[in-house]
């Protein structure tokens, strides 16, 4: 079938591979797909890293969170199928109500609203956040699923007595040990910890545990460890690993940046398998400002050896600071974010200063679009405010498609710019051509939809196009950087942003997450 490309190969949860053993993970699939390149091949990993895990001639799609339709047809399914048609209206009129938005992005994700329909037919109400929503689906499917059972011999007479909070306490301690080596668990290394846990609960001796009959006994009742070969079990879900290591570190209540486990957590602020656990930890802490701190202290330390990056840094703070007095914005964080990343091209989709300041991001992206064309600097394009168009119809827009809507909406002043007979010209004018079946650029739902059929890649060529044409980055380019700076920039770059995810999320003192914010992408001296 392969040797005559008649095959269909399915590798999923690339994103589940060790950082370790990313590199020959990847190397070996490339090889299997030259060797067998007649086939088609389809490759899923979650979007948070996808970036570092690039595959030639792969067409890249990014699967869309469930829409307002479509939360509401599978709410009414869900209900349906449990025969309470009725608690579906409640359940969707509920989750619209004002104040309930971060429930409604939670119901964007399929695997999140099949957990808010439990807790919702258990309780009639919502979590407060996906910490609670976890711990609440999870305390409600072990009971269910022992009620369901209809059978107590089925559940381990010793395990059926102890309560949910410590069977949740017992998966803790088996996923955080393990989480940084693998996603497997040795059936012998489970049964042990079984057996020592089990006998803080129980009165009986280790010798009359029978640890295999437990261990299947939990499997089988529960379904949140599996069996994947005869010697190996797993967590069904990759989530539910990543809750169970989040939820052994703040159940032990840490408080201080000397505390062991926070160190180490605060540690892995460049390792993608860890960035769910870290926001999980810093959404449950009552307090998070150690671990902020810890965070953030960490990410400074990342370019703080190199002098050539601090020099880079020192040049984003000098440059930031100049536009800062010409415009009056004091939000310098916002700007250097949109000055690191000038003519490195991290992100195109300037995510960073989009978190931090959304409206200026926007307009610096038009006026260093329009500098690029004119040769000039974005300090003279910002002089002239009556060059950046007015973005307000496009507020409601997300961040990719409002950065691909402010370059659409420039391109005209660029082409009354730039040479149309030059290479770059015609490339822009190439591009124009392509917004011509989009009836009005001011109404945003038909880009809206534009976009989701064209994808970002228009905006994205867009950029690649004017920024070889001039370069505002002066003699900070990318290519000026070693592989291994470029590594580092892109590291600081991704752990500033999952900071800052942290710093909305965590409980923190209102003066501690100002100061926080104030210092991101500072030089280590300032």
């Amino acid at each position: 079938i392969l040797d005559e490309g008649q095959g269909l190969i399915l590798l999923d949860g690339l994103d589940e591979v060790r950082e370790t053993d990313n590199q020959i993970v990847v190397r070996k699939i490339k090889k299997f797909i030259n060797l067998f390149h007649k086939n088609r091949f389809i490759i899923t990993c979650r979007l948070a890293v996808s970036s570092s895990k690039k595959f030639e001639n792969f067409i890249e799609i990014e699967i869309a969170n469930f829409g307002r339709e479509q939360i509401k047809d599978f709410v009414t399914r869900w209900f349906d199928s449990q025969n309470e048609g009725n608690r579906a209206k409640d359940f969707l009129e509920k989750i619209s109500r004002k104040g309930n938005e971060p429930i409604q992005e939670l119901a964007t994700n399929p695997l999140l609203l099949v957990l808010l329909c439990l807790v919702f037919q258990d309780s009639n109400g919502f979590p407060v956040n996906r910490v609670e929503l976890y711990e609440e689906s999870l305390k409600i499917l072990l009971k269910s699923w022992n009620a369901q059972k209809n059978n107590e011999e089925i559940e381990h007479w010793i395990f059926r007595d102890i309560i949910v909070d410590h069977k949740l306490n017992l998966l803790s301690k088996i996923a955080y040990p393990n989480f940084n080596e693998s996603n497997f668990f040795i059936k012998t290394d489970l049964e042990t910890m079984l057996g020592k846990y089990i006998q803080n609960f129980s009165n009986v001796t280790e010798i009359e545990i029978d640890t295999e009959e437990l261990l299947a006994s939990i499997e089988s009742h529960y379904g949140l460890l599996i069996k994947q070969t005869s010697d190996y079990y797993s967590f069904s879900h990759l989530t539910f690993y990543e809750y169970f290591t989040a939820r052994y570190i703040f159940k032990s209540n840490p408080n201080s940046r000397d505390d062991d486990k926070l160190k180490k957590l605060a540690g892995q602020v460049t390792n993608q398998r860890w960035r769910e656990v870290i926001l999980l930890t810093v959404e449950k802490l009552e307090d998070s400002s150690a671990l902020l701190q810890s965070l953030k202290a960490e990410i400074d330390g990342l370019l703080a050896q190199d002098e050539q990056l601090q020099e880079f840094l020192h040049w984003v703070s000098d440059k930031s600071q100049s536009l800062s007095e010409l415009t009056g914005n004091t939000n310098q964080a916002a700007i250097r974010a949109c000055y690191f990343d000038f003519d490195i091209a991290i992100d195109y989709d300037r995510r960073l200063g989009w978190l931090l300041d959304s409206s200026f991001t926007r307009d610096f992206t038009c006026a260093s679009f329009i500098a690029r064309a004119e040769c000039s600097t974005v300090l003279d394009t910002f002089v002239q405010l009556d060059q950046i168009p007015n973005f307000r119809q496009s507020n409601d827009l997300d961040h990719a498609m409002a950065i691909t809507f402010a370059r659409a909406t420039t391109i005209e002043k660029v082409l009354k710019t730039v040479d149309q007979k030059s290479e770059v010209g015609q490339k822009l004018h190439e591009l124009k051509k392509e917004l011509e079946d989009l009836p009005n650029l001011d109404d945003t739902t038909a880009f809206r939809n534009w976009h989701q059929e064209r994808s970002k890649r228009w905006g994205d060529r867009l950029r690649d196009v004017i920024v070889s044409y001039h370069s505002l980055g002066e003699n900070w380019r990318y290519q000026k950087f070693s592989d291994r700076q470029q590594n580092l920039l892109r590291e600081y770059y991704n752990a500033h942003l999952l900071l800052l995810k942290c710093l909305k999320k965590g409980r923190v003192n209102p003066n501690l997450r100002t100061e926080i914010k104030g210092k991101i992408l500072l030089p280590i001296s300032i």
